[in-house]
């Protein structure tokens, strides 16, 4: 797999908190306004997702896998595999994400990540920061700020 991009943000919210939004497939579209459905998939345990706009994948197959402090947003079915990590970090009350686009670039060896990249990376860092609002508006720590 390939690191194709990072996007670091910081939210004034616990940990458990940023990972149950993370975690959360009813809230998915909520900081990621470009789905416009969710479904359960087969095998059990992976959700359907549609996009509308530009995305690269307009349906892909989402497996999410929480392994301690680290989410991964597996996708299949598009057409760009990838592995979305989201590596989670507790700092003085807030929450440090830590977020990675990996792709298999043999799966795809025409597609110039080189050119879609800085698009992407800009893309899913609104996403983060979308995610990071809305978090912190459920944080008592983000009462606060």
């Amino acid at each position: 797999m390939q690191d194709i991009f990072s996007n670091t943000v910081t939210i004034a919210a616990p940990v458990a908190l940023v990972k149950a939004w993370l975690l959360d497939p009813a809230r998915l579209n909520a900081w990621n306004p470009e789905i416009t459905a969710i479904s359960p998939a087969q095998p059990i345990g992976r959700l359907h997702i549609t996009r509308s706009g530009q995305a690269l994948n307009r349906e892909e197959d989402i497996q999410i896998i929480e392994s301690d402090d680290l989410i991964i947003y597996a996708s299949t079915g598009g057409r760009l595999a990838y592995r979305l990590t989201f590596q989670l970090t507790d700092s003085e009350d807030q929450t440090v994400i830590e977020e990675h686009l990996l792709v298999d670039g043999e799966a795809h060896p025409l597609l110039p990540f080189e050119l879609l990249a800085p698009i992407a990376k800009k893309a899913f860092y609104d996403n983060l920061v979308r995610l990071s609002i809305l978090a912190q508006a459920d944080s008592p720590a983000g009462d606060d700020k």
